[in-house]
Order: C-alpha cells, then structure tokens, then sequence
C-alpha cells in the first residue's frame, strides 16, 4: 500500500507513513504561547530540559571549578564531564584534561637576581684577560727568573718593613682628574695617559681596549656602573665601543 491518503468529500491529500496496512499520519511541531503557533526551525528551536542526572554533573562541575581547581577538583571535573560526554567533541576534551599538562620552561620568566648572559659575558671578558697576563708571567723563563732572584735576595726583616710599607700605600693611591669619553657606535680614544693604571666607569654597556680600535670581539666588557682599574704603559690611550646604548665612558688615571 502508497504512503499518503485523499480526505473524502474535500480531496485533499494527507501526508501519511504507511506501515503494516496502517497510515500513520505525518505532523510538523509548532511551539508558542496561545493563539501562537511557530514551526520549529534553527531560529525557534524546541525547547527541552535537562534531566536530572545531567543538572547533577553541571553541578559537579561548577563546585569543582569555584574551588580553584585542586588535583582533587580536576579530577572531578573529568568525572563529571565523562557522565555526559557523549559526543565526541566532549570526548576529545575528557581526554585532554586527563592527560599529562606540558610546560615549557625557556617561556618562563626569570627570578629575581638570576644570572644573565650579559653578566656571563663580562666575567668571561675578565677571566679572559687574568689568563693573558698569568701567561705572560707564567712561562719557564720568566719563573726561573723570579726564583733566581729569591736565591740571590732572600728576604730580611728589613725588606719585609719596606713591604709593609708598600701595601700600607695601596687603600692611598691618588686619583687624578677624571677624563670623559662618548661610548658610541663607532670606536672613541681617550688623549695619551701618562698614568701606567686607570680606574674606568661607563654609564653605558661598553667593550673597553688599550692602545687599539676597540670591537666587541677584540675588547673587555664594561658593564654600566661598573669599577673597572686597567693597566697600560705611559702614553698609551683607552679606546672604548658602545654595545647597544650610547654613554659616557669616565677614565681616571690612578698615580
């Protein structure tokens, strides 16, 4: 037997599923108020409610979540959530949450006083420096040298008070008029020094040279503020190179 049947008298034609011999009418559902009837669509969708069991897992939820989410808490969210995580869109997030939460440590910011690689380079820069000069001194000759000496001078009461006396000198060396050099981002000289030591300050982050054009690869880094004393021979002069700012390199010679 066709679907659908004809009304008698009018002829109209009737929307039916023909099951087993029985027509089973066809209806379209309308929600509304009184005297109102609007065909449910994706813009008047039907209403429904949830059931009891599900108002219970948001809940859960809900109470988990408000207690800042503990171990105990997410735990209880997955809980929930796997009580009514049928579709698979909810599933995909059940199984997330469940799962180890990866973290990378390199976006992390650094605590307080952490050691940078700026600061690492300047200890870097003089340890570098204390290595050329102890290979200077530090050759056979020069030792056998200063042993020599040893054996032919020994020291005497006398030579230990001239020593005391020399130490006692070093917390009095005087300092002369300091001298202002621009760091910049092209290499800058002091005038000649007739001092054979220098104390050197920078405003800035710069890398510092004795005697020759001054580069960040063929220079000591001078961090800002820093105390730095420095060596050199009479006549020589300081040649100082900017990192990344402009300042003010102050050299002051130390008699």
């Amino acid at each position: 037997m066709a679907d659908n049947i004809t009304a008698p008298a009018t002829g109209s034609v009737l929307a039916t599923d023909e099951i087993g011999g029985v027509h089973y009418p066809r209806t379209k559902l309308s929600v509304g108020a009184d005297g109102v009837a609007v065909d449910v669509s994706a813009a008047a969708p039907l209403p429904v409610a949830l059931s009891a069991a599900d108002n219970s897992a948001i809940d859960a939820i809900a109470t988990a979540l408000a207690d800042n989410a503990t171990g105990a808490d997410i735990a209880a969210v997955v809980a929930a959530l796997s009580d009514i995580a049928t579709d698979t869109g909810l599933g995909a997030i059940v199984s997330t949450l469940a799962g180890t939460l990866t973290v990378d440590a390199a976006s992390l910011p650094l605590p307080t006083g952490a050691a940078t690689s700026a600061k690492q380079d300047t200890l870097i820069g003089h340890v570098d420096g204390i290595e050329v000069v102890l290979a200077t001194l530090g050759t056979q000759t020069t030792l056998a040298a200063i042993l020599a000496k040893l054996i032919a001078a020994p020291a005497t009461e006398a030579k230990q008070d001239a020593n005391t006396a020399a130490v006692a000198l070093v917390g009095t060396r005087a300092y002369g008029a300091g001298q202002p050099v621009a760091i910049g981002a092209s290499d800058a000289a002091s005038v000649g020094l007739t001092a054979t030591e220098v104390l050197l300050h920078a405003s800035a982050r710069c890398f510092v040279r004795v005697a020759a054009a001054a580069t960040a690869a063929a220079g000591i880094p001078l961090e800002p503020g820093e105390k730095f004393h420095l060596r050199l021979n009479s006549g020589q002069q300081i040649h100082v190179i900017r990192d990344t700012a402009d300042g003010t390199l102050n050299v002051v010679p130390v008699a």
